[in-house]
Formats: C-alpha cells, sequence, structure tokens
C-alpha cells in the first residue's frame, strides 16, 4: 500500500504545481475503483473454485 500512495504522489508531482491537485482527484476518480473491481473479479473467481459452476 505505501508503495501504491508512492506511486500516485508521483503521478501528482509530474503536473505543475497548480495542476497538481487538479492531478490528485483525477487519479483517484480515475484508479480508485481498478482495485475494487479488480477484488470483485478475483472474489468471483474463488467462489467459483470453491462452490463450483452452478
Amino acid at each position: 500500500m505505501e508503495q501504491l500512495a508512492a506511486d500516485d504522489l508521483d503521478l501528482a508531482e509530474r503536473h505543475a504545481p497548480e495542476e497538481q491537485v487538479e492531478a490528485a482527484v483525477a487519479l483517484t476518480v480515475l484508479y480508485e475503483p481498478v482495485p475494487t473491481a479488480l477484488r470483485r473479479l478475483t472474489q468471483a473467481d474463488e467462489s467459483r473454485r470453491r462452490l463450483g459452476d452452478g
């Protein structure tokens, strides 16, 4: 998790100082759903393995 936080800040710092807040918000809006979606896909896959295909 620390590495993800560092990567987020590194991406925001690539922008001009006056754009960094906008960049941080955009990164949050765009990237935050990705780990959640991956977790849900992984949970569905694990459920299929444990419970069978139906």
